[in-house]
């Protein structure tokens, strides 16, 4: 159990459904602080409701958006997108220190990355040097 905050409901939602939200607030503080049965049954009977609500009102808002868009091809994948992954595309970011195995340990990124490099490079050989019949690659020299 959680608060939702407004901010994450979406810009799929009506006045109404955002009043429904900042509601839904309510009983769960009171369950919080009572901690009674019949608070906590309040709480979930009014959040299963607003979570009824926000899918209908989420699949309407995407109709909608679909049919206005359908000549819209760049329109129509944003859409997509945005149904398919609420998150934004996160950067990759490398260790700030490494700790080898003879417990050195660098914080230079090129070295790490050198080091990951050479690791994950090596993979192939020491598997076919501990089983050669497992990862044979002699079409490769014909």
């Amino acid at each position: 159990m959680s608060l939702l905050k407004v901010q994450q409901v979406g810009k799929n939602v009506n006045a109404k459904t955002l009043k429904s939200v900042q509601e839904k607030n309510r009983p769960f503080k009171q369950y919080l602080r009572t901690k009674t049965p019949y608070d906590s049954i309040t709480y979930k009977r009014y959040r299963n409701r607003l979570s009824k609500v926000l899918s209908i009102s989420k699949k309407t808002y995407y109709n909608k958006y679909f049919i206005q868009n359908s000549s819209n091809i760049k329109n129509t994948w944003k859409g997509i997108r945005e149904l398919i992954s609420n998150k934004k595309a996160t950067t990759i970011s490398i260790p700030s220190k490494l700790i080898f195995s003879d417990k050195s340990e660098t914080k230079d990124a090129k070295q790490t990355a050198n080091t990951f490099n050479k690791y994950f490079s090596s993979i192939s050989e020491t598997l076919s040097s501990s089983n050669p019949n497992m990862c044979s690659l002699s079409y490769i020299h014909e």
